[in-house]
């Protein structure tokens, strides 16, 4: 085909997508994808009628304007003229706040219950019930960031790895951090893609130019070593902020379901008042309070330590459920040293004044138990091989047992010499293939 029959072509197909551009922004459906194809098609470098140029300005004006106003605002944005490749960052807040699928633009007019619940969520006007259910019902947000590369751009596999990176890192910064961490990591990430698109839009233009000051051009648009190097060190460091910020809000969370926890567990304060006159009961209810006090002490000990390892990106709902527990479990541990010891299959090798409170000495190793897993599991196999005095009821001794057992078998089979014979073919000795 000539260059005029191209030429020819090349302006038909740009025609065409301005019609499918006029498309998307008289049905209010426009994506980024849309604003990227307008600005292409703007500074596309093959040659265009001048009324396709305007059109192309026209539709790029209207659906970014569209674009915006659908997802808050665009804080910032990144539109290479040489490279088919553009960025942007809307609001952060308007897209953590919008579920994923919903558009802002159609909850203006709300109508309908579910339609009013999602816009006064977006614009902040929730009740406190219903942030609360949210939270509990989470979604996934809609992205903040938008990435559109055209023809798969950019051709240079680090640039391609990185920019995956930074969105996918983006994600989870929009689910699992709060406001301020939020907007700070997700301003860091599109810096760092707003560095990658800047150096290969410029490496791109030197391309076309033919080489600067007597430079060869380049064959391939590519990062170079350094510049590769330094990116994702920028980007090690903007994952590490995510980490230290997600870990802390998760363990939040985590100390508020164990908080609300300790308050469930303090609910038995009164029924020690109704049972103070039997001492058996009353001292039950003492272990188990000050067991899921001891469970509490210790998490809130090595949160102040950091220490505290939990899952940074479990739902909100799951870091509440383990938090509640957590005094539950230290509850029933404080309980179950007081039930052997009472019973009398636990004795204690350190002995009591003889008038001290037996009261306060069974709530003392009721905290520690809770406090301590170690203290409790110690309990536990002590009570168990009173039980068993063989030590079948141990499950560590048995499991070292197994393991001893089992390293001698190993070792023999390691001492004994080969002297078996090879072992015949199922086929009399000849392969599949053979005839």
């Amino acid at each position: 085909m000539s260059r005029v029959g191209t030429d020819v072509h090349h302006a038909l197909h740009a025609r065409a997508e301005c019609e499918e551009l006029n498309v998307a922004l008289e049905q209010q459906e426009t994506s980024f994808h849309d604003v990227a194809r307008a600005w292409f098609g703007l500074h596309d470098a093959h040659p265009l009628p001048n009324d396709v140029r305007k059109e192309y300005l026209r539709l790029y004006r209207a659906l970014f304007k569209q674009f915006s106003d659908a997802r808050g605002s665009i804080e910032s944005s990144y539109f290479p003229e040489h490279l088919p490749v553009a960025a942007a960052l809307t609001d952060i807040e308007y897209a953590a706040r919008l579920p994923a699928g919903a558009r802002g633009d159609t909850l203006h007019k709300p109508a309908g219950k579910l339609r009013q619940r999602l816009w006064r969520r977006v614009t902040r006007q929730e009740t406190p019930a219903e942030r609360a259910w949210r939270l509990w019902h989470s979604r996934a947000s809609a992205a903040a960031i938008h990435l559109e590369p055209v023809l798969g751009e950019p051709d240079d596999w680090t640039s391609k790895h990185l920019l995956s990176a930074c969105l996918t890192l983006h994600y989870k910064a929009l689910e699992f951090l709060s406001s301020k961490h939020r907007r700070v990591c997700l301003r860091r990430i599109f810096m760092i893609i707003s560095w990658v698109l800047g150096t290969l839009d410029y490496r791109e233009a030197e391309r076309r130019r033919g080489g600067t000051n007597g430079k060869r051009p380049p064959d391939r648009v590519r990062l170079d070593d350094r510049e590769a190097t330094y990116l994702w060190r920028e980007f090690g460091r903007a994952e590490q902020y995510y980490r230290e910020h997600a870990d802390r809000r998760a363990q939040l969370r985590y100390t508020g379901g164990m908080l609300i926890g300790v308050l469930l567990v303090a609910g038995l304060l009164p029924a020690i008042l109704f049972v103070h006159g039997s001492p058996t009961r009353s001292r039950f209810l003492v272990t188990l309070i000050a067991g899921a006090l001891g469970a509490t002490m210790s998490v809130l000990m090595r949160l102040t330590r950091g220490t505290l390892v939990l899952e940074r990106e479990a739902e909100t709902r799951t870091m509440l459920v383990v938090g509640v527990a957590r005094p539950f479990i230290g509850a029933v541990f404080g309980a179950l040293v007081y039930v052997l010891i009472a019973g009398g299959l636990l004795t204690l090798s350190v002995t009591t004044p003889s008038g001290s409170d037996p009261l306060l000495s069974y709530a003392g190793l009721a905290f520690l138990a809770g406090f301590s897993e170690r203290v409790a599991q110690t309990t536990v196999a002590s009570g168990t091989r009173a039980l068993m005095p063989d030590g079948d009821g141990d499950g560590a001794a048995v499991a070292r047992r197994s393991r001893r057992q089992r390293r001698a078998a190993y070792e023999r089979m390691a001492e004994a010499p080969d002297t078996a014979p090879p072992a015949a073919h199922p086929n009399g000795g000849r392969g599949q293939g053979e005839a």
